[in-house]
């Protein structure tokens, strides 16, 4: 299935910064938020499938596409972008958080009171100190103007994406867009370095709430979700057969199904 072209809703966060959402589909509202090296275009395919039950929004964080950006950055501002969408609808959203944009989303809901039931596929909510030297290459090569390869050394020994994985997402329409946007990578990361997951203040969520892990996932990844559902009481974990960090790409409509299947017994 291609593109098609859809309305775009801008919303101003606390510093200022304009950030957008692709809007498309009719029913109740489901915000996605993308990990770090992704924009919008990569949930399009999920979007697709879902907007026949949901009008889905698909967010891109500050700094690629149509977002604006802040020469100032912080994770805390990331929250409040987040939170400024939620806060901007009148019904109670449902929300799909995946990667680092997971944890954007479990940072919005300390902030917001309208979130009607969480899906937080893989959340990345710690990072390895020994991952800086990684950083400062990845910097490097941007300098240089090589996105690319900057880009490949992210997926391949951050996120532990395979070869074919790698491939696979290079092959896809929107990989122009995600090297215009490895600009973002190196801060979010460092950011990510610096925070300190709080069991104890995300043990206050009374949201219903979803892990979503891949079965082909990395242990590192796993281990992440598995402790944010040891945190959020009444959460359950469900496994992506045969998938790994990016079933939206690899399998769109696997993933859109258990999103469903994940909302069924709430009213759509």
């Amino acid at each position: 299935m291609g593109y098609i072209t859809y309305e775009m809703k801008g919303i101003m966060s606390d510093d200022g910064t304009v950030v957008t959402c692709q809007e498309s589909g009719e029913g109740s509202p489901l915000l996605i938020v993308h990990g770090i090296s992704s924009v919008h275009h990569n949930w399009q395919f999920v979007a697709n499938r879902l907007m026949n039950d949901f009008k889905v929004y698909v967010m891109d964080r500050r700094g690629r596409c149509q977002s604006g950006d802040h020469p100032e950055y912080s994770i805390e501002k990331e929250f409040a972008d987040v939170a400024a969408i939620l806060n901007s609808f009148d019904d109670p959203v449902y929300v799909l958080g995946h990667s680092f944009g997971g944890l954007c989303t479990l940072g919005a809901s300390l902030l917001v009171s309208n979130i009607r039931e969480l899906i937080l596929y893989e959340p990345a909510i710690a990072f390895d100190p020994k991952g800086l030297a990684i950083c400062d290459i990845m910097e490097f090569l941007l300098k240089s103007n090589q996105p690319e390869a900057a880009l490949k050394l992210f997926m391949k020994q951050i996120v532990s994406m395979s070869d074919e994985e790698i491939e696979f997402a290079k092959n896809q329409p929107e990989w122009k867009e995600r090297l215009v946007a490895a600009q973002t990578i190196p801060r979010e990361i460092r950011a990510l370095i610096h925070y300190k997951y709080s069991a104890e203040s995300f043990s206050s969520i009374r949201i219903p709430t979803t892990l979503f892990v891949g079965e082909n996932s990395s242990e590192i990844l796993r281990n992440m979700a598995s402790r944010v559902q040891a945190t959020i009481p009444g959460s359950k974990t469900v496994e992506l057969p045969g998938q790994g960090h990016i079933a939206m790409l690899t399998a769109p409509d696997m993933l859109a199904e258990q999103v469903l299947k994940t909302f069924q017994n709430s009213e759509l």
